[in-house]
C-alpha cells in the first residue's frame, strides 16, 4: 500500500499517530476511521456517512457553479440560490461544484485551495470536489486542460452546424 501519503492541514490540526501523520477533520483529538488513511476506503466511507447529518447528505447532492475572482479571490457574491460562497460551503454543506472561470492556472490553483480550507474547516472536512468545463476555455488558457479537451474544441469549431452543413463553426 506504499508508506505515509502527504498530509498537511490548513484550518485543523494534526494529530501524529502511531509514527504516522493525519488531519484531524472533525477535531476531536481522536483518529477516527474516516480520518484514518491506512483502513480500507470502503471502511472510511462507511464511518463518515455514520457521522453525517441528513443536511450533509443532502449537500452531497447538489453540484452548482461557483464563481471565482480574477485573481482567484473566493467571490462571496450570490452566485448559488442567493447564498455567498463560504455560506454554500459550510451552511448548505455542498461538495460538489462546477468551476468555470476562466483564470491563469496558478491563480487557479491559490483559488482552489482558499475554498478547500474553507471546506477543511467545516464539521467533519469533507473536502470539495470540483469539475470543470474545459472546452469553452481551451484557446485562452490550454495547459490547464487535457489534450482531449483540446480535441473536443477542435471538434466543435471544425464541424459543420447540424442546421446548416454547407459551413464551418471555425472562427473567422
Amino acid at each position: 500500500r506504499g508508506g505515509q501519503p502527504a498530509v498537511e492541514a490548513r484550518s485543523k490540526r494534526m494529530l501524529h499517530v502511531d509514527g504516522s501523520d493525519f488531519k484531524d477533520l472533525n477535531g476531536n483529538g481522536d483518529l477516527d476511521d474516516y480520518e484514518d488513511w491506512r483502513l480500507p476506503v470502503e471502511d472510511r466511507v462507511k464511518d463518515l456517512i455514520d457521522r453525517m447529518t441528513i443536511e450533509e447528505k443532502v449537500g452531497l447532492m447538489f453540484h452548482p457553479w461557483i464563481s471565482m475572482g480574477n485573481n482567484g479571490e473566493v467571490c462571496e457574491t450570490s452566485d448559488f440560490m442567493g447564498v455567498q460562497t463560504t455560506d454554500a460551503i459550510l451552511n448548505l454543506h455542498i461538495r460538489h461544484f462546477l468551476n468555470n472561470g476562466m483564470i491563469k492556472p496558478d491563480k487557479m490553483a491559490g483559488w482552489s485551495n482558499k475554498v478547500q480550507a474553507i471546506a477543511e474547516g467545516s464539521r467533519l472536512g469533507i473536502p470539495l470536489n470540483i469539475s470543470s468545463d474545459p472546452r469553452h476555455h481551451v484557446i485562452t488558457y490550454p495547459i490547464v486542460y487535457s489534450p482531449e479537451a483540446e480535441y473536443i474544441s477542435c471538434l466543435l469549431y471544425t464541424s459543420p452546424s447540424p442546421r446548416d452543413r454547407t459551413r464551418s463553426r471555425m472562427p473567422s
